[in-house]
């Protein structure tokens, strides 16, 4: 097929120019970039674990706060700006207790967040 012999033709000319196949090592490129710019690697880092927790959080706790408004004295999350300061406040540690998740796999990821 075309295809092959045009792989052939460029595996041909590689070898007879003494070229090798780029690859890529994402070990190698973050830490190039850690060494480089180490604040901006840390701030994008933790933005990245804030948005993975608190999309998270707001999709294990979608169906259990969206059935009953809360009356036992511990509120919801109920958009996913509660999940963001939800995320926010266990990452700091801080945990003030004003929003609790209500589902297993919500304690869970406030449990993985909070470490």
């Amino acid at each position: 097929t075309v295809v092959y012999r045009a792989r052939r033709q460029i595996a041909a000319y590689r070898d007879a120019h003494g070229l090798t196949p780029i690859r890529f090592n994402w070990g190698y490129a973050l830490r190039s970039v850690y060494h480089r710019h180490p604040l901006q690697f840390t701030v994008v880092v933790s933005l990245l674990i804030l948005a993975f927790f608190s999309i998270a959080m707001y999709v294990a706790e979608w169906n259990q706060s969206h059935q009953v408004r809360c009356f036992d004295g511990h509120p919801r999350i109920f958009n996913i700006y509660d999940s963001i300061y939800l995320s926010i406040i266990t990452l700091t540690s801080v945990g003030y207790g004003d929003f609790t998740p209500r589902t297993p796999l919500g304690q869970l990821l406030a449990m993985l967040n909070a470490t």
